[in-house]
């Protein structure tokens, strides 16, 4: 037991000290004694005055009853303040856990003096003490974890939050994990609809007026005017899923939701959202790239801001846009000539984030494709998807990167290094008997049975049960290829992987589990998640090298091109070519293919999206592959790839980084958590050369910020209290000390008190009264 530094379980018992001044006051206050009149002084009782002078302060004489109610008052104190005295095995875990939403950013140095003020009253609870800071982000590991207090808060001040909307909930199980039962957590955020019920929290929020970019979209167009810009009102029609790097996608997606041959027209103009199809001018036209992006208000009154252009290092002058309460403003302009990368920005406000917007000029890879149907209809059909699919070019049969083709039932199966969307085609034989089944009135009925779609990106959030037709075909299926329609228990379409996953599991798509390898947005990245799930109790090494393995499996499984897709339905006896959902389904599997060749390409990302490479990091070499066949300087190097990142700041992108992707992270890697530039290169060749875009728009709401401590009031001290009850031993000698002070107040208030002094003044004053009488009568 540590008998030098006691803690005080209760230091409001200290308030009895008070008592102090009050027994002093009672010594030095003297009564006034009553001047009586009269003739005589035999007929007066012998008493002796307490004072000659009146009521007035006398000096203080020392006497017992004065120092007995002294050590009464202070022994009062001693107990009721509930010393205790730390037990020298004791310690405990105190865990803050920092939301790292990107809107904690404006409130960001109220939330380290939050982090700062917990931990002072979270100290001396226990003899050692492990301070842990944590943020919301589960890819992060511990920010700082260790017993320097100090330390602990230099770490929370270099926190930045940049993440989305995103749940908490695993972090705080990590931090009560951490903490155990005889810690204590801390959650910071800015928003009590994110804490817990039973989760101490401290908010250090507030509402802010704020307007930011929600997005942009960049297209492609005809007769630019290089340098041209303008805004329009909130009535203008909104960019597709703004900030998004398919945002040309999601335009042609969303388009598809109308007719069939409007959908099918869309995809073949490939414009953005909301946009007619780019002109036909009688002369050569010079192309170029024009950008929209979206301002919003998220005040509850009408602004007024200045935005301007910075590109090349040159700035534009100003222009000013308003916006309503709650309403939206398009910027629209072009990209100057000469220039691939520009910055929107908008004059600055108590939120930063969403005010600097980065845009590079769209590249996308080169794919081409030899359309090779014989029926002039569907030729037609898939000749508007694919030009409808940025950086496509027609090839000649039998060549191309992406072949498009009849494939009879009785026709060998395609080579897998083939990538291709294959339609089945029934034999001479087969054609000759319907066709004579027909002439006799025998035609065979549609198929009634609904349309099921697996759970797979290239038919996610697709209707078809608009499909009608004759069922499944006669093509036949290998092992592991991925049905992605059944009708009656039949496979209508299914997914071929290339020739890299001949030997691999036939596992889905999961981006959960290649997030395991996306480790590289920090150095220390993979070593930190380590540690962090070590901490918990998580998984031990052996089954992060096995986690790590499927990253890499998974990476190989989607190269080869893309794979192919086999459509196991007669196209000319049903509706496919007038339904949305097979328009969209042959344009992603075109996206697909072309996302999967080799070469360098550009686009625009949003925050953490992820960013696909060429997949093909090492079958160059195990195939054979001749430079020139789409390797390119670098393509058969190992995965080592780097990344270079250049924020999108006003002070010129200072704070730019450099790094290194791990050994098998390189399957999926992510976009920077910050706005900005960023390129992705191996071998000194770029691959990707891209811009991140802060795109939630929910972190840019205010509205629901507020400071608030409730939880952290009721919940906090009771874990304080028990932490200390737990981790030390009360007084042992408080019964004894109790006891001292019921004697010493009992003697104090003995008969006669012991005051010595005043007797002897009382005595003598008698003596004095007496002699008088005498005199006056004799």
């Amino acid at each position: 037991m540590n008998l030098v530094l006691p803690v005080f379980s209760n230091p409001a018992g200290f308030w009895v000290l008070l008592g102090v001044p009050a027994v002093l006051a009672v010594h030095f206050l003297q009564q006034r004694s009553r001047r009586v009149v009269t003739s005589t002084l035999f007929l007066l009782d012998a008493l002796a005055p307490e004072s000659r002078g009146g009521r007035r302060w006398e000096r203080l004489r020392g006497s017992r009853a004065l120092w007995l109610q002294l050590l009464a008052v202070a022994l009062a104190a001693w107990v009721l303040a509930g010393p205790r005295w730390l037990r020298d095995e004791s310690a405990q875990t105190v865990v803050a856990v920092l939301d790292s939403s990107a809107s904690m950013e404006a409130f960001r140095a109220e939330a380290v003096r939050a982090v700062a003020e917990n931990f002072s009253q979270s100290a001396g609870a226990a003899a050692r003490t492990e301070w842990v800071v944590l943020s919301s982000d589960p890819r992060q590991p511990p920010l700082y974890r260790g017993a320097d207090r100090r330390e602990a808060l230099r770490a929370a001040e270099a926190w930045r939050p940049r993440m989305g909307t995103h749940d908490c909930g695993p972090a705080l199980r990590l931090a009560r994990s951490l903490a155990g039962g005889a810690g204590v957590t801390w959650f910071v955020t800015d928003s009590r609809a994110k804490v817990p019920p039973d989760q101490p929290a401290v908010g250090v929020g507030r509402a802010l007026a704020n307007a930011g970019f929600a997005g942009a979209v960049v297209s492609r167009e005809e007769n630019v005017r290089a340098g041209n810009t303008d805004a329009d009102s909130a009535g203008a029609p909104p960019p597709a899923r703004a900030g998004n790097a398919r945002a040309g996608n999601a335009a042609a997606e969303n388009t598809a939701a109308g007719t069939a041959a409007d959908a099918a027209d869309t995809a073949a103009g490939g414009g953005g959202a909301g946009e007619p199809p780019p002109p036909r001018p009688a002369a050569p036209a010079r192309r170029g790239h024009a950008w929209r992006a979206l301002v919003r208000n998220f005040s509850g009154e009408p602004v007024r801001r200045e935005w301007w252009i910075e590109a090349g290092g040159a700035r534009t002058p100003s222009q000013t846009v308003e916006i309503g309460a709650g309403g939206l403003a398009e910027l629209r302009g072009r990209f100057p000539d000469g220039a691939d990368a520009l910055t929107l920005v908008l004059a600055p406000d108590g939120f930063a984030l969403d005010d600097r917007l980065p845009l590079v000029r769209p590249a996308p890879k080169r794919l081409t494709v030899a359309v090779e149907v014989a029926d002039r209809e569907t030729r037609a059909f898939f000749q508007k998807i694919v030009a409808g699919v940025a950086g496509t070019e027609r090839a000649p049969r039998g060549s191309g990167g992406l072949r498009i083709a009849d494939w009879g039932v009785l026709q060998p199966p395609p080579p897998r290094e083939t990538s291709g969307i294959f339609l089945m085609r029934e034999a001479a034989e087969t054609i000759a008997q319907r066709e004579a089944r027909e002439a006799a009135g025998e035609a065979r009925q549609a198929r009634r049975e609904p349309v099921v779609a697996e759970r797979h990106p290239l038919v996610a959030d697709l209707n078809w049960q608009g499909l009608l037709g004759t069922g499944a075909g006669g093509l036949k299926r290998e092992p592991g290829d991925e049905v992605l329609l059944w009708q009656g228990g039949e496979a209508l379409a299914w997914l071929r992987h290339g020739a890299a996953a001949r030997d691999a599991a036939p596992e889905r798509e999961n981006a959960a589990g290649r997030e395991a390898a996306a480790g590289w947005e920090s150095a220390a990245g993979r070593e930190g998640a380590a540690a962090r799930e070590g901490a918990a109790g998580g998984e031990g090494a052996a089954e992060r090298a096995r986690r790590t393995e499927r990253a890499r499996r998974d990476g190989r499984r989607e190269g080869a091109g893309g794979g192919q897709l086999f459509l196991n339905f007669d196209w000319a006896r049903g509706n496919a070519a007038r339904l949305p959902a097979m328009v969209l389904l042959a344009r992603r599997f075109t996206e697909r293919v072309r996302e999967h060749q080799r070469g360098a390409y550009a686009a625009n990302f949003d925050t953490g999206a992820p960013v696909r490479v060429d997949a093909r990091l090492h079958d160059a070499a195990g195939r054979g592959g001749a430079p020139g066949a789409g390797g390119g300087p670098g393509a058969a190097e190992g995965g080592a790839l780097t990344v270079e990142f250049r924020p999108a700041a006003a002070d010129g992108g200072r704070g730019g980084w450099t790094r290194a992707v791990p050994e098998g992270a390189a399957a999926v890697l992510r976009a920077p958590e910050e706005a900005g530039f960023f390129t992705v290169s191996r071998g000194g060749e770029v691959l990707v050369r891209g811009a991140a875009q802060f795109a939630d728009t929910r972190q840019g709401d205010f509205s629901a910020a507020e400071t608030f401590s409730e939880n952290a009031g009721d919940l906090a001290a009771a874990a304080r209290e028990t932490a200390r009850e737990r981790n030390s031993r009360p007084d042992p000698l408080a019964p004894l000390w109790l006891l001292l002070m019921g004697a010493a107040l009992l003697w104090s208030w003995r008969e006669g008190g012991g005051n010595e002094g005043n007797r002897k003044e009382s005595n003598k004053w008698q003596a004095t009264s007496n002699r008088d009488a005498l005199k006056i009568n004799p």
